[in-house]
């Protein structure tokens, strides 16, 4: 007898899982149904879209884009190098510190460490990327 009571609280208990794994499963149908349902009506494409330029009224467009780099002079890359000489007036004593720790790094350590890179990646240095990273 005791057995039998214990399978029905096994079965009651296993009809209880069942009854909330189906609710579960009912609630994801509908959040899947809204998903849907959002992404259809946020997928409208714009079939063409017009520029008219003639409105922004621009008569002249001059100049140069640089991005990354601003050098002082309309220098080539190539051409660009580090200033030989600074006035110490215009530097704070914060810029002088770094300015003082940074340009032995840049003249001995960073063509030694690019050297060595192009060394262990196989890139070979041609005569003029010689030249510009050991002239520094």
């Amino acid at each position: 007898m005791e057995q039998i009571q214990s399978l029905w609280q096994q079965l009651a208990y296993l009809e209880q899982k069942i009854n909330q794994q189906s609710a579960l499963i009912n609630q994801l149908n509908e959040k899947i149904d809204q998903l849907i349902e959002q992404q259809n009506k946020s997928n409208r494409v714009a079939e063409t879209i017009e520029y008219n330029f003639e409105q922004l009224k621009i008569e002249t467009l001059e100049g140069t884009l640089n991005i990354g780099l601003t050098p002082h002079e309309d220098l080539p890359f190539e051409q660009l190098d580090l200033p030989t000489e600074t006035s110490e007036e215009t530097l704070t004593p914060m810029e002088q510190q770094v300015y003082n720790q940074l340009i032995p790094f840049i003249r001995k350590d960073l063509p030694e460490s690019l050297s060595q890179f192009a060394n262990e990646n196989e890139i070979e240095l041609d005569q003029k990327q010689s030249f510009l990273l050991f002239k520094i």
